[in-house]
């Protein structure tokens, strides 16, 4: 896993992130986009009201449960992206018969908007990918979707649909998945919203691997999770409470990224994959740091287990310019424009879908 990447063959599909002119065409001019820039309308605000829940501990993980206001109507109905693809309701599949790295196409057969947040694991198909940004596909639907490869060995069938997996990009590889978009859109000048350095997330993924002692053939992220898991099984799963839409993680005490969902249930059904991947990474970077005799930094931006900490985090996300960008499919997407963290903002109608900070 730690082998530099490999040379791209001539067989072998455009590695670019690129979302090809037509999509960014479609993404620039979408119907959906009510607020753009022309309109001088004011896209929606961050939620006013966000409390704390009980601090909940896992190891070196700690998780702060949070409820937010501005949560989705039941109408229209938004479902979860993982759980849609497992039921068949939403197929995933290559782009034609080559493919193509940097992108997807993404199937939704039901009558509900369906979810995909920024960081999802894809598997199968020629390579596994994850979205490079939170996506929330139309009813009935066919959309192209960015994502990343985390497979770099792989560049060959195993099935003709992409399936779901149990784990999520962990921490650190959605903050750097996340400043690289950043990057990329200023460079742009706003063009290229959701585009990443795919070299940077090989490079992740192959740091991922070496912290945790695997060797995957195809240098899978996946393998790196469940070899992993199967070595040092995460201590203590954390429950959600009934009533969290959303939550702040911290790894050693330092607050690594904020989620926010639409309802109390999307945030359930998350919860899972993305609280216990934060757990696998969490005592991974736990254990190299004991083996080097490291001892936890004292000097967090933001400590978790300071009260003033946590509301200085959510009032700097309520003073932070927002940028609009276009949503690659439905909704209104807008990005924090900050120094101190990056992330996504997400709404249908004016009301909260997702929101993803990474510190």
């Amino acid at each position: 896993m730690t082998q530099p990447p490999k040379k791209q063959s001539t067989n072998e599909p455009d590695q670019r992130h690129s979302l090809g002119r037509s999509s960014r065409s479609r993404e620039r001019h979408s119907s959906d986009d009510v607020y753009s820039t022309g309109t001088h309308r004011t896209p929606p605000s961050l939620p006013k009201k966000i409390k704390f829940g009980k601090i909940l501990k896992a190891g070196a993980l700690t998780v702060v449960p949070l409820k937010s206001s501005k949560l989705l109507r039941k109408k229209p109905a938004v479902k979860l992206g993982h759980r849609q693809l497992t039921k068949g309701k939403v197929v995933i599949t290559e782009v034609g018969q080559q493919g193509s790295v940097p992108r997807l196409r993404a199937e939704n057969r039901t009558k509900f908007f369906v979810l995909l947040i920024e960081g999802d694991q894809l598997l199968g198909a020629k390579q596994n990918r994850i979205c490079n940004s939170t996506v929330l596909l139309k009813p009935n639907s066919v959309s192209e979707i960015p994502v990343s490869c985390v497979e770099q060995g792989r560049w060959q069938h195993v099935s003709k649909n992409f399936s779901s997996s149990n784990f999520h990009a962990a921490p650190t590889l959605r903050r750097r998945l996340a400043e690289s978009k950043k990057h990329a859109r200023q460079a742009s000048h706003g063009q290229q919203a959701h585009e990443s350095n795919q070299t940077m997330v090989w490079n992740e993924v192959q740091e991922f691997a070496s912290c945790a002692g695997v060797y995957s053939d195809t240098q899978a992220m996946e393998e790196v999770f469940e070899e992993s898991r199967k070595k040092q099984p995460v201590p203590q799963r954390l429950e959600c409470p009934n009533d969290a839409n959303g939550w702040i993680l911290a790894i050693d005490g330092r607050v690594v990224s904020v989620d926010l969902f639409g309802t109390p249930k999307l945030c359930r059904q998350a919860w899972d994959r993305m609280v216990d991947s934060a757990a696998v990474e969490a005592q991974l970077l736990t254990s190299r740091r004991k083996q080097k005799s490291e001892s936890v930094s004292k000097n967090r931006q933001f400590d978790v287990n300071r009260p003033k900490h946590l509301h200085s985090l959510i009032r700097l996300m309520h003073t932070t310019h927002l940028e609009q960008v276009a949503a690659v499919c439905s909704g209104t997407e807008q990005r924090f424009d900050g120094s101190q963290f990056s992330g996504a903002y997400l709404t249908l109608d004016k009301r909260l879908v997702h929101l993803g900070v990474s510190l």
